[in-house]
């Protein structure tokens, strides 16, 4: 934390971005510095390259306020698509009354943008009328989507969550 820079740098460097919006991409990226979480993104990098060979996993990047999780996030998924890997994001937040689910559906609302549609289609497979209740805007893209079954509640989201693993 003490090799960060001070909030008067922070403030300073923000008023110049809105100013010149132009320096934001020439500033971002990798030739940014990035420090004190070399040991995590090592890891990060070694489950991503992973995924080449079919071994996906799901990391958690917990911690306190300001220890960088957020830039460690950003790193990964900037490395990820560089790597020609499709990343994906979803945000978790504390508040009160914060929607069930959030990162995943934004996850999913991302792979709807990014991801071919015939290939998205093909991943939803049989799960599609079940993310589609995460997700309602798969209803828009493919309007030959089932209802979803009707199942008793005891059974409803264990059902839910084996459809989304399967997207997944």
């Amino acid at each position: 934390p003490d090799k960060r820079p001070s909030h008067e740098q922070t403030r300073l460097q923000l008023e110049q971005w809105v100013a010149h919006p132009d320096l934001l991409a020439a500033t971002a990226g990798p030739d940014s510095v990035f420090v004190g979480r070399e040991t995590e993104f090592a890891e990060l990098r070694s489950l991503a390259e992973r995924l080449r060979t079919g071994k996906g996993s799901v990391a958690l990047v917990g911690g306190e306020p300001g220890v960088g999780k957020t830039r460690l996030a950003r790193e990964i998924l900037s490395h990820a698509g560089r790597e020609g890997l499709l990343a994906l994001e979803g945000h978790c937040d504390e508040m009160e009354g914060a929607q069930s689910y959030l990162p995943w559906i934004e996850g999913r609302e991302m792979a709807i943008r990014l991801v071919q549609e015939a290939r998205l289609r093909d991943a939803l497979g049989e799960a599609a009328a079940e993310v589609a209740k995460l997700v309602p805007e798969l209803r828009h893209r493919f309007q030959e989507i089932r209802q979803a079954i009707d199942l008793p509640p005891e059974l409803q989201q264990r059902y839910l969550f084996n459809s989304i693993g399967g997207f997944l």
